[in-house]
C-alpha cells in the first residue's frame, strides 16, 4: 500500500496473519525520496521499532515491530 505522510510517499508492507488469528499488521515501511521522476533514496525501517510505532500511530494502522529493541 502506498500512503502519503507529510507530503512524502511511504510504501507500507503488511504481514498476513495465520487464518483466523486477527487483522493484518504493518510490518515494514519504506520512504521513497525522489528527484526528476526517479527514486533517489529508499530508507527502510524494518529494524526501527520506534519509527514503525510512530508511523503506525500517525497513520492509525496496527504495526508489528518484530521484537527488535533499541
Amino acid at each position: 500500500m502506498v500512503r502519503e505522510l507529510d507530503g512524502r510517499p511511504l510504501v507500507l508492507m503488511w504481514a498476513t496473519p495465520a487464518e483466523g488469528s486477527g487483522p493484518e499488521d504493518g510490518e515494514d515501511v519504506l520512504r521513497a525520496e525522489t528527484a526528476d521522476g526517479a527514486i533517489t533514496h529508499l530508507p527502510w525501517y524494518y529494524f526501527c521499532p520506534d519509527v514503525l510505532t510512530a508511523l503506525g500511530a500517525r497513520l492509525d494502522v496496527p504495526v508489528r515491530t518484530h521484537s527488535h529493541t533499541m
